[in-house]
């Protein structure tokens, strides 16, 4: 019953704000996109079906691509939020260039001058900016697609300065011999493999703060070999397990931003947070198999008092993964906590910021980043919170139905419902993953193509003239 309870008043508390997703896949004839190439560099390739970023060699002379896209954003209104924006790229199997291979971790960079695609060259390239760049990291396979990369805050630079935004730079991360990452571009004959941009948008008004706190940060590290000791004023935001005097030891550090400035009654649309490589210490930095764990602390803590014997507890609740470094000197930005975020707002005396840990403990393997107390105050940890502020909560009455299956897999079945029904699926967060318009069969509403919904917890909203229902769902693995 008290499941039933909470259940029940999570679904009067979420939000209803309207939310439009586009779908851009342009084809031959709508779509920008060109090549550059260093070698030919007077020449144009704006009819090219590869959209790579390289360097090799050709005929034993080094030679470097790069690859430009501008998607036409003029469909999404003026002031709209951006709550989501996913880019996916699909691997040419088509052309004879190299494929995905060798250290090709790659950065899509926003174009801040204008270009034509069936002119510029590599002497004409125009020029981007490296803020809020996206890093694509190192390839495990030769022929991977990179499906759903998160572009929401470029996206947003975009709409926020259209004059200095026409589209994204491709290039790769240190452009050095020999490696290639390589995608379909628009002019490919295959339609379903053009890159495809994917924007969800709301039309209500929409904030965004930036916290990025010098010395008056909390943030400190904790060490098992001085189990006892503090470090508030470190410079390093560490997770690492090395050897020190030839006995192992594991760090990790906490941090938490203050955030008072959010009002209440606010839908975090994202929350993105940008750690940036510390240069100056000498501990080590971005080593071994470094992936590491964001995580909710929930306890408090003091920064001049933390140490490894009394560092607050935590939950793996929407738990963040920071994936292996590519390179020893790699920052790592916008990395998405919006559920995070939302779960501190949503639960307070729960939440006091965010613990960074190795995935797992074992030496050698070090992820190191400035803190709050480093001497440049543009490499400090910085969070970036966008959300809409709520007028009310939307109380409307919800009848709980059947659905099976329950645990499902691609489809189910909502039971004993007759007539037209808008459909909604959130996740636990209260972010609507899916919506549709679906019509009964008999005495059923079949809800399909949930194929590429992550297996986890969601719910299901059905609203019809015969009433309002809710289910808690789960998709299986």
């Amino acid at each position: 019953m008290k499941i039933f309870s909470f259940l029940f008043l999570l679904l009067f508390s979420l939000s209803v704000t309207s939310q439009t997703t586009i779908v851009l896949q342009p084809d031959e004839a709508e779509g920008k996109d060109a090549k550059v190439f260093n070698i030919g560099s007077l020449q144009n390739y704006g009819s090219d079906i590869d959209f790579i970023a390289a360097t090799w060699t050709f005929q034993g002379e080094p030679g470097t691509l790069r690859s430009m896209i501008q998607f036409d954003l003029s469909s999404i209104p003026a002031g709209a939020g951006i709550v989501d924006a996913r880019l996916s790229l699909y691997y040419n199997f088509v052309s004879g260039s190299a494929g995905q291979a060798g250290d090709n971790a790659a950065y899509l960079r926003r174009i801040t001058e204008n270009w034509d695609e069936n002119t510029v060259s590599w002497n004409t390239q125009p020029s981007f900016t490296n803020t809020n760049q996206v890093l694509l990291p190192k390839s495990t396979a030769s022929d991977q697609d990179y499906e759903n990369i998160n572009v929401a805050q470029l996206i947003r630079d975009m709409l926020a300065d259209p004059s200095h935004s026409f589209g994204f730079m491709f290039m790769g991360e240190n452009e050095a011999v020999l490696s290639s990452m390589k995608f379909f571009t628009s002019d490919a004959s295959q339609p379903t493999e053009r890159p495809k941009l994917e924007i969800t948008y709301i039309t209500d008004p929409v904030q965004c703060l930036t916290l990025q706190p010098g010395n008056e940060g909390k943030d400190a590290k904790v060490f098992s070999l001085e189990s006892e000791s503090n470090f508030a004023d470190d410079h390093d935001f560490i997770a690492a397990a090395w050897t020190f005097n030839g006995t192992p030891g594991i760090l990790r550090s906490f941090i938490e931003f203050d955030l008072t400035g959010v009002p209440q009654n606010t839908e975090v649309l994202s929350a993105a947070l940008s750690l940036y490589y510390n240069n100056t210490s000498s501990s080590e930095g971005q080593d071994g198999l470094n992936s590491a764990i964001l995580q909710r602390v929930i306890e408090p803590w003091s920064e001049q008092t933390i140490s490894w014997g009394n560092q607050p507890a935590t939950i793996n609740t929407n738990e963040v993964i920071l994936p292996t470094s590519t390179s020893m000197n790699q920052d790592y930005t916008n990395i998405d906590v919006t559920r995070l975020i939302t779960d501190m707002l949503a639960d307070p005396g729960n939440s006091h910021g965010l613990s960074l840990r190795l995935v797992t403990e074992e030496t050698f393997r070090s992820m190191k980043f400035a803190t709050s107390d480093f001497d440049d105050p543009s490499r400090h940890p910085k969070l970036e919170i966008c959300y809409t502020t709520t007028t009310s909560n939307h109380e409307i009455p919800f009848k709980e139905v059947n659905i099976q299956p329950n645990p499902f897999l691609n489809s189910f079945l909502i039971q004993d419902l007759v007539g037209k029904y808008n459909i909604t699926i959130t996740d636990i967060s209260g972010k609507v993953i899916h919506t549709t318009e679906l019509e009964s069969t008999g005495n059923h509403i079949y809800v399909d193509q949930l194929e590429n919904l992550p297996t986890g917890i969601y719910y299901v909203r059905a609203y019809g003239e015969s009433g309002n229902y809710f289910q808690k769902i789960i998709k299986a693995n």
